[in-house]
C-alpha cells in the first residue's frame, strides 16, 4: 500500500499508510503521518513490497520514514557490489 493512502477498517475508524505501517487518523492526516515517524527502522523491520512504475517492475524497501524504492538496474548495481556494501555497514555500525 502506497504511503499516503486513507482506508476504512472494519472498526469504522480511518486509518492511513505510514512507512508501511497502518496509523489511526485521530484529527488530520498530517498529525498521523507526524505520529507515524517516530518510528526508528532496524533490520528486522524492512518489508519488501514489488511494485510497477511506468510498466517496469520495483522493489519498495519500507521500513524507514522514506521508503528506499529502486528496479531493476538498481538492484542489479547492488548485488553486484553487495560485498562492499557488507563491509561498508560492518565498518560504520552504530
Amino acid at each position: 500500500m502506497q504511503d499516503g493512502t486513507i482506508v476504512k477498517g472494519s472498526d469504522g475508524r480511518e486509518y492511513m499508510a505510514v512507512g508501511g505501517k497502518l496509523v489511526a487518523v485521530e484529527a488530520s492526516p498530517a498529525k498521523a503521518k507526524a505520529k507515524a515517524k517516530a518510528h526508528v527502522a532496524t533490520v528486522s523491520t524492512f518489508k519488501p513490497i514489488e511494485g510497477v512504475y511506468k510498466g517496469k517492475a520495483t522493489l519498495q524497501l519500507a521500513g524507514f520514514p522514506h521508503p528506499f524504492t529502486f528496479g531493476v538496474t538498481r538492484a542489479k548495481l547492488i548485488l553486484s557490489n553487495l560485498d562492499a556494501i557488507r563491509s561498508f555497514a560492518a565498518k560504520n555500525a552504530e
